[in-house]
C-alpha cells in the first residue's frame, strides 16, 4: 500500500472570506469547459494585455522585411545579418505564442513566408508539391545540400542557412546510420530479407549498393508516393534485381505483408503518426514479419527542437516529437515478447535511434 501525502484540508470558511466570487474561476473549468470562441476571446485579450510580446514580434518582422530590402554586396556580412534577423524572428514567435493562436502569428507573417518564396526550399515546404510535407524529392533536396536560390538574394541566406543547419544534418546522419545497418546485415547473413518502410528514393541503399551488388541480399521497398519508387527504381539499377517495389498507403500495406525479414527500416515515418498507430505497426511487423534474431530500426525527432519554430511558422512543416521515456512507454505498450529495445541520439542531438532487437536466435549461416 503507497501512503500518499496528506496536506491539511484549507479552512474553506477563511477562502470563501478572502475570493471575490464575481473574478474567481477554476482554471480547471476554463480549460475543460471553454468553447473555442470563448478560448480565442481569452487569447486576444492576453495579448492586449501584453503588448511586449506583439511589439516584440513586429520589430522583428519589420527588422526582416527591412533586411530583405537592403542587402549589401557582402556575403559574409550578408549570411549573419540573416541569421541574426531569424533568430530575433523566431525568438519573437516564441514569446508570441504564449498569448497568441497560431492562426493569428501565421496571418501576421504573411509578407515574411513570401520573402522565403525566393528560396527553391522554401517553395517546396509550403505547397507541398507532391501533396505530403517531407516528400522525396525535398529530402533529395536535403541530402544533395545545393542551393538554387538567387545569388545575394534574401532567399539565397536563407537557404543556406538551412541547408548547413544540425536540423538537416540529422537527416543526413540517420540515412548513415540506416545504411550501415543494412550493409552490416547484408554481409553478417546468408541471404538477408530486408524491409524499408517508407524508403523514399533509397538514399541509404545508395550508399551501398556497390557492396551490396556482391551480396544475396533481398530488398523490399514501400512507399505511399509512385514517384519516390521510380526514384529508387532509377537510382538502384545496379542492384535492381535484388529489390522489390510495392506502392500504396504504408499503413494499410503493413497490415498486408506476408513475409519475413531479417531487417526493417522505418526512416522517418514515425514523426507524422500517433502514439496509438506506431504501437500497432510495431505489434504487426514485430509479431508477423520479423524472424528470430531480427531488429526493426526507426527514428523519431526528439522533444526540444530549437528549428521547431522555423518549421511550422515558415516551412509548413510539422513534426511529432518524442521524449526518450515516450519511446519507452510505445515499446513496452507494444508487448513484443522476447524483446528489447536500445535509444540513443544521432550525432547531432536532434533525433533518436530506435532498435528493437529480437532476441531468439537466428543461425548466422546455412
Amino acid at each position: 500500500m503507497v501512503l500518499k501525502n496528506l496536506k491539511p484540508k484549507p479552512n474553506l470558511v477563511n477562502m470563501e472570506n478572502s475570493i471575490d466570487r464575481n473574478t474567481f474561476v477554476k482554471s480547471k473549468t476554463v480549460d475543460e469547459n471553454a468553447t473555442t470562441y470563448q478560448k480565442e476571446q481569452a487569447q486576444k485579450l492576453a495579448a492586449l494585455r501584453d503588448p511586449i510580446g506583439t511589439n516584440l514580434l513586429n520589430a522583428a518582422i519589420s527588422e526582416f522585411l527591412f533586411l530583405n530590402e537592403n542587402l549589401s554586396s557582402n556575403e559574409a556580412e550578408n549570411y549573419l545579418k540573416t541569421a541574426t534577423v531569424i533568430h530575433k524572428l523566431l525568438d519573437a514567435i516564441l514569446i508570441a505564442e504564449e498569448n497568441s493562436s497560431k492562426e493569428d502569428i501565421l496571418s501576421r507573417l504573411d509578407e515574411v513566408r513570401e520573402i522565403h518564396r525566393q528560396s527553391p526550399f522554401f517553395v517546396r515546404t509550403q505547397d507541398w508539391p507532391r501533396g505530403y510535407a517531407g516528400d522525396f524529392e525535398t529530402i533529395e533536396y536535403i541530402i544533395n545540400g545545393e542551393n538554387k536560390s538567387a545569388p545575394y538574394s534574401l532567399g539565397y541566406y536563407l537557404e543556406s542557412i538551412i541547408l548547413n543547419s544540425p536540423i538537416v544534418q540529422q537527416h543526413r546522419n540517420k540515412v548513415s546510420h540506416q545504411a550501415q545497418l543494412i550493409l552490416d546485415k547484408a554481409l553478417e547473413m546468408d541471404n538477408p530479407r530486408i524491409l524499408s518502410i517508407g524508403c523514399g528514393g533509397s538514399a541509404d541503399l545508395r550508399q551501398i549498393q556497390k557492396v551490396l551488388k556482391r551480396t544475396d541480399v533481398q530488398i523490399t521497398l514501400f512507399d505511399m508516393d509512385e514517384g519516390a519508387l521510380a526514384c529508387s527504381a532509377e537510382k538502384l539499377e545496379p542492384i535492381k534485381e535484388k529489390c522489390s517495389l510495392i506502392q500504396g498507403n504504408l499503413i494499410r500495406l503493413v497490415k498486408k505483408i506476408e513475409e519475413k525479414f531479417d531487417l526493417i527500416v522505418i526512416g522517418g515515418v514515425f514523426d507524422y503518426l500517433t502514439d496509438k498507430t506506431i504501437v500497432s505497426v510495431l505489434k504487426k511487423i514485430y509479431n508477423e514479419n520479423l524472424n528470430d534474431g531480427g531488429e526493426i530500426f526507426f527514428t523519431n525527432i526528439a522533444t526540444g527542437n530549437p528549428y521547431r519554430l522555423w518549421m511550422e511558422y515558415c516551412f509548413n512543416w510539422e513534426l511529432i516529437e518524442r521524449t526518450r521515456e515516450g519511446l519507452e512507454n510505445i515499446f513496452h505498450e507494444s508487448a513484443l515478447d522476447n524483446s528489447e529495445i536500445s535509444i540513443r541520439k544521432e550525432e547531432t542531438g536532434l533525433t533518436y535511434l530506435a532498435k528493437i532487437s529480437n532476441r531468439n536466435k537466428y543461425p548466422l549461416y546455412g
